[in-house]
């Protein structure tokens, strides 16, 4: 009887189909482990960007007598705003004309790897914008008592956030946010943009990785669900109590 031989070089149906499946399950191993590298790279350059952030601040705070740069949230008398990343003017955001630029010309460490392609809910005119967000406890305090900020006023510098990873949420997406609000808001900006964790810059100087926490939903806007999909929260100080002072502990001068 002829016996039946393979060509030389040839593979048959069941070889390929063990092969393809080695070569997924290696894909499957690989990949994830690709993206977490690529994730911590990134978020590694972001706590680089808020340290020299952080630096910098350091030296203006010792050239004003402690003073806490301005961020204020409504326009002069020229119709222009000041943002504490730059001078906002016809939709446009000037960085060489912000409180900090006389410290630095590198304007890119406004902008984390990882939240560069966040949404602006104000158009595409819009320029420049940062992605890190102040904490609004200080604009609040300028705007409110017209007075300047000191850093001597914060009972505990390295408990109380300076900015951090910042976005809000509309409309079923991130999008860019200059402020870091409070817990007690009910409006999470904390951004969990680095495999789920947010960095912060704290008023001290340090950087820390935190996970922001989704316990408070922007009321009708967003639920839980919502921000959890989209990594915001609020950078809470154990669970949440639902008692201001108490969860807004890391964003406040004063501590309960």
């Amino acid at each position: 009887m002829r016996q039946r031989t393979r060509a030389a070089g040839g593979f048959t149906l069941t070889e390929l189909l063990v092969v393809l499946a080695v070569i997924g399950l290696i894909a499957a191993i690989i990949v994830p482990v690709f993206l977490n590298a690529r994730g911590k790279a990134r978020q590694a350059i972001c706590a680089s960007n808020l340290r020299h952030i952080g630096m910098i601040s350091e030296m203006y705070f010792a050239d004003n007598n402690g003073a806490i740069f301005p961020s204020l949230d409504h326009a002069d008398d020229r119709g222009g705003i000041m943002h504490w990343t730059g001078y906002e003017i016809n939709g446009a955001i000037d960085p060489d004309r912000g409180p900090l630029n006389d410290y630095f010309k590198d304007t890119s460490v406004w902008l984390c790897p990882s939240s560069r392609n966040l949404r602006q809910l104000t158009g595409s005119d819009r320029k420049n914008l940062p992605t890190y967000g102040l904490n609004i406890a200080f604009a609040r305090v300028q705007i409110e008592t017209g007075s300047t900020v000191r850093v001597s006023q914060a009972e505990l510098p390295a408990e109380t956030i300076l900015a951090a990873d910042c976005a809000d949420y509309w409309r079923s997406g991130a999008v860019w946010a200059e402020y870091i609000r409070l817990p007690s808001d009910h409006n999470p900006s904390a951004y969990g943009c680095h495999l789920g964790h947010a960095n912060v810059l704290w008023l001290d100087g340090h950087v820390s990785s935190r996970k922001p926490v989704p316990a408070y939903a922007q009321g009708s806007q967003a639920t839980i669900d919502d921000l959890r999909r989209q990594d915001l929260g609020d950078i809470l100080r154990g669970a949440p109590t639902g008692d201001a002072a108490r969860d807004d502990y890391y964003y406040t001068l004063k501590k309960p």
